[in-house]
């Protein structure tokens, strides 16, 4: 998916390419009818040293063992911070949302997009045992339940894009003071059926939200509280890990 290609002839955005100077500023400046944004592309490729390992692992003729947390995620973390740094960097043009479009270009983007959603928003999945019955249990997202980059860049960015190379989410930031304002404008909505919004969920019932103020270091607390504020005290915090295996197969053609 090319961005600058996408917004325009899909979205049908005015795209202009922001020229590169020695102070990093952002990508594009993208405007319609309505407002303007102000947007930062990051790509994220996995790690490199894992690439290392995975490849010579292959050679070797042993099997590739992957595993990857689908929660927040420091290396994640720091690019969202390198794209902060270039969107309040840029001061030529007036813009009234600030974005990062987040693409993911792993070896499973699918896992990607699970991180760098869980990044932006500290989310964490939660069971409540109450419900517990034979068919299995119900799962809900909490958001903020950990550290997470929307809170902590609420100032600067409003909302972010997370992607691959065929599809795409809005995910909004209810920590922006522009968060209405964005939610109703042309860029959002034309990500319909693909809108991150955790308190339009949590008022559906579909997702909780850790919204106080005060540190996420100790998530015994935020469970205790998060507990006491839905006055459901059998609720329980889990995190999924992506687990993969390969290895190179040598093929027989048939004669």
């Amino acid at each position: 998916m090319e961005v600058e290609r996408w917004l325009q002839s899909v979205v049908g955005m005015r795209v202009e390419k922001i020229p590169e100077s020695d102070a990093k500023t952002p990508d594009f400046f993208v405007s319609d009818s309505r407002h303007s944004y102000l947007l930062e592309v990051k790509d994220k490729f996995p790690n490199a040293q894992e690439l290392i390992r995975r490849k010579e692992t292959l050679e070797r003729g042993e099997v590739y063992d992957g595993q990857e947390r689908l929660s927040h995620n420091r290396n994640i973390s720091n690019v969202i911070s390198d794209a902060v740094k270039q969107l309040s960097n840029y001061n030529e043009k007036s813009a009234d949302f600030k974005l990062v479009w987040l693409h993911a270009r792993g070896l499973y983007p699918d896992v990607q997009m699970q991180q760098l959603e869980a990044t932006l928003y500290g989310a964490v999945d939660i069971t409540d045992r109450d419900t517990w019955t034979e068919g299995g249990a119900t799962v809900k997202p909490c958001y903020f339940f950990y550290f997470n980059d929307f809170y902590q860049f609420r100032d600067t960015v409003d909302g972010a894009v997370v992607a691959d190379d065929h599809r795409a989410k809005f995910c909004l930031n209810p920590y922006s003071l522009r968060f209405m304002e964005l939610k109703q404008s042309t860029f959002c909505q034309a990500f319909a059926g693909g809108i991150c919004d955790p308190l339009e969920q949590e008022a559906a019932g579909r997702a909780y939200i850790a919204d106080w103020d005060g540190s996420r270091r100790d998530k015994k607390v935020t469970l205790r509280l998060l507990q006491e504020k839905y006055n459901r005290p059998n609720l329980l915090d889990f995190e999924f890990t992506h687990l993969s295996g390969e290895m190179l197969v040598q093929r027989e053609d048939n004669e």
